[in-house]
């Protein structure tokens, strides 16, 4: 198989600059790679980042410039112009290990019902994290790591972004990243990989997460705060819901959202610990959008 690396990146012109390192120095598959860079409305030296590593690359590259603004377009752009076989989604600021293509390849190898193929993510600190952090919370900064096993994923588990893969031609006839979800900028929505999980498995096939597959996110220090921590939970329970209205019907989510409100009210009460924080948060999170959408 072949694969086609896209990264989609805004205005991280110094973060860049490791990923791409990184990426020139992955094992090439068999079937070849090439690596395709969406520049999502950069207004920084990303450009020129892009100018100095383009030819330390031992396979195809290219660089597109996507002018609408928000990770979504930007993946989608990166679709448009892929011409693997397998599409993997890496972040600006993961760098990737070796045998990060070829292991993500290999799961599609092994399991011909894999529509999506996600890897392990681990974080790395630049500085040390807070006192008051703990491995607990290493999710919100989108690490996973489920050990060393090949593991099949069911929706609302899938794999993060920072490391996810999906056949190329599940791609096209309406499927595709939806703007409505994901990051735009700075604001923290979320739910777009869950999105397609979930499109995946309503065509039969299956999501499947590869150890092997290894790529180390940059843990900002301007990310590990409680302001950052809870207004992403926010988000994300919002953005859940989001997602869940087109693929669930309106009895499910209701239910859900149900749930969450009892569950949210006993544990804003109760809580102790950051995790329960975020915990509360995200299920006010989904309940806040679910009536939106009934009363709207």
């Amino acid at each position: 198989m072949d694969c086609t690396v896209v990264i989609c990146t805004h205005n991280r012109a110094p973060i860049l600059a490791d990923t791409l390192a990184g990426l020139a120095r992955v094992a090439v598959p068999p079937g070849g790679v090439e690596l395709v860079l969406v520049d999502n409305a950069s207004s920084d030296a990303t450009a020129e980042v892009w100018r100095r590593h383009s030819n330390r690359f031992p396979f195809p590259v290219r660089y597109v410039y996507e002018e609408r603004l928000g990770l979504s377009h930007a993946r989608n752009r990166g679709i448009a112009e892929a011409s693997g076989s397998v599409v993997a989604f890496l972040d600006d600021d993961a760098v990737p290990e070796r045998d990060y293509v070829v292991g993500l390849l290999s799961v599609y190898e092994r399991f011909p019902d894999a529509g999506c193929v996600g890897g392990r993510v681990i974080l790395r600190w630049p500085d040390p994290p807070p006192a008051w952090w703990r491995p607990e919370l290493d999710h919100h900064l989108s690490a996973i790591d489920l050990g060393d096993g090949i593991h099949h994923l069911r929706h609302p588990q899938c794999p993060v972004g920072a490391n996810i893969s999906f056949r190329r031609d599940l791609f096209g006839a309406g499927i595709a990243f939806d703007p409505t979800l994901g990051r735009v900028g700075k604001k923290l929505w979320g739910g777009e990989e869950a999105a397609l999980c979930l499109e995946v498995e309503r065509r039969g096939l299956a999501t499947y997460y590869a150890p092997d597959s290894v790529v180390r996110h940059l843990a900002e220090t301007s990310r590990a705060n409680l302001s950052y921590l809870y207004r992403k939970s926010v988000l994300h329970g919002r953005s859940a819901a989001r997602l869940e209205r087109g693929h669930f019907d309106f009895e499910y989510r209701l239910r859900r959202a149900t749930t969450f409100a009892v569950q949210g009210l006993v544990m804003a009460l109760t809580a102790r610990s950051v995790r329960q924080h975020c915990d509360w948060r995200y299920r006010m999170g989904y309940l806040w959008q679910t009536l939106a959408e009934a009363w709207s």
